[in-house]
Parts: C-alpha cells; sequence; structure tokens
C-alpha cells in the first residue's frame, strides 16, 4: 500500500469527525446513564473524543436486538454466494478509502502510520477476503457412528457474537472476528457499518454502482447438462471402442496361431496395419451417426455447425484411436495384456480430456497430460461444430494436434509390427 506525506496524513486527521454514542438497533445511543468515557491517543495522551459509556443494560438490549436481526433472516438466510459478494464489495470499499482508515486506526492505537499502512490495514482486508471466499466452500460432514445410525455434522451460526479488542490492534483484531462472523452468517452488513460511517469516512457506505455487470452464457446459457454431455459422449464411445477392437487384431492372430499365415503372404507392415483398421473405420462412422440421431431426436441438443465438417473431422480422430489400437496389439503379447493398455489409454482420456471436469480447472500437469491425447481435442471440435457453428477456420487449432498424434501412433506400430514370430 503506498504511503502519503507526513502533512497529507495531517490534513486528513484535522478532518476527521468522531460520533459519540452506540450504536444500537439501527440507531445512535446514548448510554442510559448519560456517562461518557475519553478515548485518548496512546502515542500522545491528547483526547481523540468522548464516547458514550454503555453498560449492563445497553449490553443486554443490544445482544436483544441482534438476535432479532438474526431472526428476520435478512443475512442470515442470504445464499453464501451472496454474502460472498457483499463482502468482497466491503473489502474494495476499505481499499478505496484506505488513507482515513490508516489515519484513524493511527490515532486510535498510537501506532506509527507506516505500520497501520503496511501491516494492520492490508492483513484486515486480506482476513475479511478470505473468508468471504470461504463462506460459500465450507459443507458439513458426516461422523463416524454405528451401523445402526447416522451423525451428521452440521455447522450453525451463533446469532450474537461479541469481541473486546485490544488497543493497540483494533483494526486487525475487528477483522479477525467480523470476517468469520459475517461469513457464519451473523447478521451486520448492510445494517451497522452503513450507519457507522459518517463525515469522512462516508464514503465507505456500500452503494450500488452505476452499472451492474453480469455475465451471461452466449452458448448454452440456461446450461442444459445433455448440450454438453452427449456431444461429448461420442468422443468416449469412439475412444473405448476403437482402441479396445483393434488392440486385440494382432494378438488374437498370435494365439489363434493364424499369425504364420498372415507373415507369408507378401504384404508389408504398413499393409498389414491400414487392412487391420479400415473395416473399423465404418463402424467408427456408424457409431457417430447413431450417436447425432440420439442426440437430435432425442435429446434436443441443437447442430448448428456443418454435419459434414464433423464427419471429416472424425475420420482423423477414428485413425487416431485405431493407430493406437495397433500400437498396443503390436507391443502386448496376449489378448489380456492387450485389453490392459486399452484401458490404460481409456480412463485418462476420459478424465482429464474436459469430459467429466472442466479442463481449465485442473492442475497444470493434468492439463498438459490431457493436451496430449486425442479426445481433449476433438471434444472442443465437436462441441464447436453442433453448439457454436464453428466452422474449419475456428477449429484447425485443434486439428494438427491430431493429425501429430495419428502420425506418431502409426509410425510406432509400423516400427513395432514383427514380420517374425520370435
Amino acid at each position: 500500500m503506498e504511503l502519503l506525506t507526513r502533512e497529507e496524513y495531517a490534513g486528513i486527521a484535522e478532518t476527521m469527525t468522531y460520533p459519540s454514542n452506540a450504536w444500537i438497533n439501527g440507531k445512535y445511543t446514548a448510554a442510559r446513564s448519560g456517562a461518557l468515557f475519553t478515548d485518548i491517543n496512546p502515542a500522545t495522551g491528547e483526547i481523540i473524543t468522548r464516547i458514550a459509556s454503555c453498560g449492563a443494560e445497553e449490553v443486554d438490549y443490544a445482544v436483544k436486538k441482534a438476535r432479532q436481526a438474526f431472526d428476520s433472516g435478512v443475512w442470515s438466510r442470504l445464499h453464501p454466494t451472496e454474502r460472498k459478494k457483499i463482502l468482497i464489495k466491503w473489502c474494495k470499499h476499505i481499499t478505496r478509502n484506505r488513507h482515513e482508515l490508516v489515519v484513524l486506526e493511527s490515532l486510535d492505537s498510537g501506532k506509527p502510520v507506516r505500520d497501520c499502512a503496511t501491516i494492520d490495514l492490508p492483513e484486515a482486508i486480506h482476513c475479511i477476503e478470505w473468508y468471504a471466499e470461504a463462506a460459500d466452500k465450507v459443507f458439513d460432514s458426516i461422523s463416524p457412528s454405528g451401523d445402526d445410525a447416522l451423525g451428521l455434522i452440521t455447522r450453525e451460526p451463533v446469532p450474537v457474537a461479541a469481541c473486546i479488542l485490544p488497543w493497540n490492534f483494533p483494526l486487525q483484531m475487528f477483522a479477525w472476528k467480523a470476517g468469520p462472523a459475517l461469513a457464519a452468517v451473523n447478521a451486520l452488513a448492510g445494517s451497522v457499518f452503513n450507519h457507522d460511517l459518517p463525515g469522512p469516512l462516508a464514503r465507505l457506505q456500500g452503494k450500488a454502482g452505476p452499472v451492474d455487470f453480469e455475465i451471461h452464457a452466449q452458448y448454452n446459457p440456461e446450461n442444459i447438462t445433455q448440450y454438453n454431455v452427449v456431444p461429448g459422449l461420442m468422443g468416449v464411445v469412439l475412444t473405448m471402442t476403437m482402441v479396445i477392437i483393434t488392440a486385440l487384431a494382432i494378438t488374437r492372430e498370435r494365439e489363434r496361431g493364424t499369425m504364420e499365415n498372415l507373415l507369408a503372404t507378401p504384404v508389408r507392415p504398413f499393409e498389414v496395419i491400414v487392412g487391420k483398421i479400415l473395416p473399423y473405420i465404418a463402424v467408427g462412422y456408424i457409431q457417430v451417426t447413431l450417436i447425432l440421431v440420439a442426440a437430435r431426436f432425442v435429446f434436443n441438443v441443437p447442430m448448428v455447425g456443418s454435419l459434414l465438417l464433423l464427419y471429416v473431422v472424425a475420420l482423423l480422430f477414428i485413425g487416431a484411436n485405431l493407430a493406437v489400437g495397433i500400437t498396443f496389439s503390436t507391443l502386448a503379447k496376449n489378448q489380456l495384456q492387450a485389453v490392459q493398455m486399452a484401458f490404460f489409454f481409456f480412463l485418462p482420456s476420459i478424465l482429464l480430456s474436459g469430459f467429466m471436469f472442466p479442463f481449465r480447472g485442473m492442475p497444470d500437469w493434468a492439463q498438459a497430460v490431457g493436451s496430449c491425447l486425442p479426445n481433449t481435442h476433438f471434444l472442443r471440435i465437436v462441441r464447436g461444430i453442433l453448439l457454436k457453428g464453428n466452422g474449419l477456420a475456428e477449429i484447425t487449432p485443434e486439428l494438427w494436434p491430431l493429425l501429430l498424434f495419428l502420425a506418431v501412433a502409426m509410425t510406432i506400430g509400423v516400427k513395432r509390427y514383427r514380420q517374425t514370430l520370435d
């Protein structure tokens, strides 16, 4: 946080005004005894102001009204996401008026302005921000119990919370208590702070902005699940079937004893591999067609883009998975090994491709692994064509990884093909 000059801080201090009454039940209230206590700057001994000296009656009255505010549900039944937004907005107001608060903290605690500006206020903001983010991320849990019982741990707010602030860290300690209290649905924001910030601090009061920005999804704005899931199933189904059926192609020949007949023919390894995968390309296109028909007439998935372009791109994806299966078939010694290799490839293709989890929400290492899998790029292509109407220009960045993967897998398969039984 940037620091002002001594003169600038002194000018802010001269314009400060301080309320003298306690804030209870939405209004300033004098102590019923009429007594006042003196607030003194510990560093200089100067009197800052005189404040109502509240006693047991005022405490009981404040607790009673706080409980009523909690029971009303204005804050206690507010959605956690909305509470988080309000707390974040509060932090922004504090940051915007940080210089006035720094001066107030320095006068009240007697601490140097530099400490208040670089330690107390930033730590207070950080504390409130932390609990704001935690407001919608704290869940209940299940405790261990016997077979005949189910123990649930439910977190409920304490309606009325109080703390005694030390003289040397009032602002920071207040944030430590107010942050979790407000995140746990204590009814303070919007009723206390706006009315307790007069004079130069009035700018800290929450006000509606001149413009409200709301984000609306351009594609699938209603967040209909099947619009994302059903097109994604095309890549999952093709990956599972194409890899497994071709992974068994050569190992089946070897186990049945027909590999000798295949090796006796004058065909080259590339021709054998192409001959093995060509029939399954037709099977892959049948699967694509069935999924598209079900998506359109059963799940009502919109198809905005070109189906012809989708069929052309599907050839690359089908070929890439068939090449992987053939490669596994040349590496495996029996069909069991081939199936295990196929599942070793299939599971990451589901978990790390963006089908089950948002791709950008995964760790960096998972994104790096997922970017090497053809299903990741095919899912983006399918969803882009069907839901967004993407053309060739938009899907080109996802095509070259498919081509590269196809070339690498096919090359490994050809190199690993053995022309002898040894």
